[in-house]
């Protein structure tokens, strides 16, 4: 930039009312997503688990699950106060957005407007945040507790260390891969301090020991039982890691990796790398730049090791130490205009992908692009000229939404049978991309539906996907449409449709 250009741009960002005015747009941002968001497919394990539970869910998924039990716990917590997932929802922008808030502030206090704008950018407005932690799940509660570890740098003394302890026992008891953040984070935390080696040496060792008493009887049952249930949760295929890999950090969750604003983020991250790896072999004093590349470098290396990396939904967790490197070097590389835009067009691309998260369009998350309004304008359209119409689904999320909207539905996730309705006049069968259901089991369902007797069939198509033919290279079966609602008038013998009314098929978490 020029030097009236940046004395102008330094203006502008100093001006009293512009980062409250950012504040209060991602907490909006978030909140909203949060509120307006019908859900995905895996929060429904999480919902129907505790409202047929209660506190036993926790007991129940002690002994069953592959997590342990702090997001359980908020969940039921607050939906045994408010019984509304909505709220509970909210809860989880509000977390998310005040976080990254502090974070910004934190800074832009201690480094600058600059850096702090390029946070907002890169971190605030990152689409996969504002998908997944704005929901139940629990990194809703995990982003908000890591960031505070990630970002805390400069805090010394006992009490830092303390808050540094409870995060971190918090960290482990709402997910497992609190294990593969542990040494980055001890490494950012060792090499921010400026207390004496023999003090963070006696910090360590001794909280190390408090850690273990606090969390022996959880790290038991994750031995016992959670690892024993890991098989569906980890892939070792290194392609697959990968292109997981390559959705979170390269391209972003919110856009179709094969886009252009996937490919403005590729050249970004190149731009990034370039830039970063001349600096590195041009400068001599880089122990804190060394110390925030190795604490990236681990947490990848970690994720993909551990098999978990496929899904890009999991590398979110490496989303604060990727933006921490990026607003470290930029800060570093003032001035360097081939930096600046790649910044730029990352932040361009993450725009783009906050604005799909926020349509339910076009993200890398199938059901969260489900056209849910379309739908049951549809249907509802259908039940004003027939009350007996039932509704045939094996989504997850459609079984939920549509129960909640009082329609009878027949579905692999709730108990209802054909049997339990009577005379049905008009039959709707739900057909979408088939996701987690055992490929012999969707088999047999399709069979059924294809084998139904009646006196008019209507198919009416909703949410038409630009990339189904990229996602057919991957998936064969993948839909053109998101949604294809099949109506059948005079349906006949429903009740004698063996895998839709058997009720032994057990969903995946």
């Amino acid at each position: 930039m020029s030097r009236r250009l940046c004395y102008y741009f330094e203006a502008f960002l100093a001006h009293r009312y512009f980062f409250a005015g950012l504040y209060a747009f991602i907490i909006l941002l978030y909140t909203s997503v949060s509120v307006r968001s019908f859900g995905y497919d895996d929060e429904f394990f999480n919902i129907n688990l505790v409202e047929r539970l209660g506190w036993g869910a926790i007991s129940y998924l002690q002994h069953s699950d592959i997590h342990p039990p702090a997001s359980y716990i908020i969940n039921t917590f607050l939906f045994q106060l408010f019984h509304n997932w909505t709220i509970t929802r909210l809860f989880s922008g509000l977390l998310l957005s005040c976080s990254l808030v502090w974070v910004i502030d934190h800074q832009r206090r201690h480094f600058g407007r600059q850096q702090a704008l390029v946070i907002f950018l890169l971190l605030a407005l990152n689409p996969a945040l504002l998908m997944w932690c704005t929901g139940v799940r629990w990194y809703a509660y995990f982003l908000p507790v890591l960031m505070y570890l990630v970002f805390q740098q400069g805090r010394n003394g006992f009490k830092a260390w303390i808050k540094a302890l409870a995060a971190i026992t918090l960290l482990a008891y709402t997910e497992y891969s609190a294990f593969l953040m542990l040494l980055p984070v001890l490494l950012l935390m060792w090499t921010f301090s400026t207390d004496t080696t023999k003090n963070k040496l006696s910090y360590l060792l001794g909280f190390s020991a408090v850690f273990l008493a606090l969390y022996a009887y959880q790290l038991s049952v994750f031995f016992t039982v959670h690892i024993k249930n890991k098989a569906l949760q980890v892939n070792h295929s290194l392609i697959a890691n990968l292109r997981g890999y390559f959705i979170s950090q390269v391209s972003n969750q919110g856009v179709f990796p094969v886009s252009i604003p996937a490919f403005l983020s590729l050249a970004g991250c190149t731009g990034i790398l370039f830039c970063i790896v001349k600096y590195r072999l041009k400068s001599a004093n880089q122990k804190t730049s060394t110390a925030l590349l190795i604490a990236y470098l681990l947490v990848v290396i970690s994720l993909v090791a551990a098999g978990v990396a496929w899904k890009p939904r999991n590398l979110i967790l490496l989303i604060p130490f990727q933006v921490l490197l990026i607003a470290h070097y930029y800060t570093l590389l003032k001035g360097n205009k081939i930096y600046t835009g790649a910044v730029i067009l990352i932040a361009i691309a993450n725009i783009c992908g906050c604005f799909n998260v926020c349509i339910h369009k076009n993200t890398t998350k199938n059901s969260w692009n489900f056209p849910v309004k379309e739908l049951i304008a549809e249907v509802d359209h259908v039940r004003k000229n027939d009350s007996t119409v039932v509704i045939f689904t094996y989504d997850p999320t459609l079984t939920y939404v549509l129960q909640q909207q009082q329609f009878k539905v027949v579905s692999l996730y709730n108990s209802r049978k054909t049997t339990d309705i009577g005379t049905i006049k008009t039959a709707i069968f739900i057909n979408t991309f088939r996701g987690s259901v055992y490929r012999p089991w969707y088999d047999s369902l399709c069979r059924e539906e294809n084998s139904i007797q009646n006196t008019h069939t209507q198919v009416v198509k909703l949410g038409y996907d630009r990339y189904y033919e990229w996602k057919r290279k991957l998936a064969a079966e993948y839909p053109e449409y998101q949604v294809e609602l099949v109506i059948y008038e005079n349906p006949a013998h429903l009740s004698d449709l063996i895998y839709w009314n058997k009720k032994w098929y057990k969903g995946d978490d």
